[in-house]
């Protein structure tokens, strides 16, 4: 991948990845029609400059990274849309292990991809097509570039995927947060993103930072990549299905309990409206006796 194209191009598909996700989600305070575009470029220049420019001058390591990432969402969200702290966390921090989780999966992508960008660069050079070094250097270029576009559209469609299904599977967004559900929900995404350090800490600590030469020596770490990042997107999704099936039973049985209490309600009304209709019967016939006694005495003394 370009050591500078793709990054920024990925910053620019998080910066509106993201404000579609938390649109979603929260009430905006400002209602106008050109604020997802300020949302963009804004968390778009702030990426560049944490990430990029200011990183040459304060590195910025793979923790202090995703804390920083963290702290960007939760302020603008603070700042373009109505509080709401507890959604407000869950959808920062399922954002952010959404793109911690898919650099990895990337990662195997990327090596798959130049892999084949370096089959077609031999085979060109082999049938002599590339046969000077002004068409060589113009392969390369054209070959890096297909290569970075593949990926980022790989990334760009893999965390887009990932956001909808999240998004899809939400279904109760305007059931207030408590903060014992809120636990429950990012805890698989401190999860995803604790793997992620972990897995930025081996390679760098085994190979000094060329991550490439494990997954060479090891091709294995390649899939087990892919499979991990899809069990931790896939464990975060299942959470959110198990929230909401869990609010849905819980309305569902407050549901079964008020119906029931009707019902006992009716049942008891009934049963008062019986006994009064019992008591009138009583009270008629009871009247039937005294006109029959009175027509009696009017027969007699009449």
């Amino acid at each position: 991948m370009s050591d500078l194209l793709t990054p920024v191009a990925m910053y620019l598909a998080n910066s509106v990845l993201s404000v579609i996700y938390i649109r979603s989600f929260l009430k905006e305070k400002y209602e106008k029609r050109g604020m997802p575009v300020i949302w963009s470029a804004v968390c778009f220049l702030i990426q560049i400059l944490v990430f990029i420019i200011g990183a040459d001058r304060f590195p910025v390591g793979k923790a202090a990274g995703i804390i920083l990432n963290i702290c960007i969402l939760l302020f603008m969200q603070s700042f373009f849309f109505q509080k709401e702290m507890q959604k407000q966390v869950f959808i920062t921090f399922s954002f952010v292990a959404g793109i911690e989780t898919v650099k990895y999966m990337l990662v195997t992508f990327d090596i798959v991809v130049s892999g084949w960008g370096n089959q077609i660069l031999d085979q060109l050079l082999a049938e002599e097509i590339l046969n000077s070094v002004k068409k060589a250097v113009t392969g390369i270029t054209i070959c890096n570039a297909v290569m970075t576009a593949l990926c980022v559209l790989f990334y760009t469609l893999l965390l887009s995927g990932y956001l909808f299904f999240i998004n899809r599977k939400y279904v109760k967004k305007d059931y207030p947060l408590q903060t014992h559900e809120n636990v429950f929900l990012i805890l698989p995404c401190i999860a995803a993103l604790c793997t992620s350090v972990i897995i930025r800490l081996i390679i760098s600590s085994l190979n000094n930072g060329m991550g490439i030469v494990i997954y060479e020596a090891v091709p294995l770490i390649r899939l087990w990549l892919l499979v991990i990042g899809a069990l931790m997107l896939s464990d975060i999704i299942a959470s959110v299905v198990l929230f909401q099936k869990q609010i849905q039973y819980h309305e569902e049985t407050e549901k079964r309990t008020l119906l029931e209490n009707e019902v006992r309600q009716m049942q008891k009304e009934i049963a008062e409206i019986q006994d009064i209709y019992t008591d009138m019967r009583g009270l008629r016939h009871d009247m039937r006796s005294h006109l029959a006694n009175i027509s009696l005495l009017q027969c007699i003394y009449g």
